[in-house]
């Protein structure tokens, strides 16, 4: 499960919230500075927080806890 701490539209207690419906070994990993608009490329939401680090950085975060949970489990060692 990734999260972004500043997120205010899926907020880090929404995340806890759901923690019941998720595997009971599930991993959480809650990135510092991300809002819940650097998860796609759709532009500013209202009501979302206010991010801590800049738009590419949270992205490039995103995508690298994605990329070694997909390695993690694909049984393919990145080159």
């Amino acid at each position: 499960s990734v999260s972004g701490a500043n997120d205010m539209i899926t907020t880090p207690e929404d995340v806890e919230g759901a923690a019941a419906k998720l595997p009971v070994d599930t991993r959480y990993v809650q990135l510092e500075g991300v809002i819940h608009s650097y998860f796609g490329v759709y532009g500013e939401q209202e009501g979302d927080g206010t991010p801590g680090i800049s738009r590419p950085w949270g992205q490039s975060r995103i995508v690298g806890v994605t990329r070694n949970w997909l390695d993690a489990y694909s049984g393919i060692k990145p080159e």
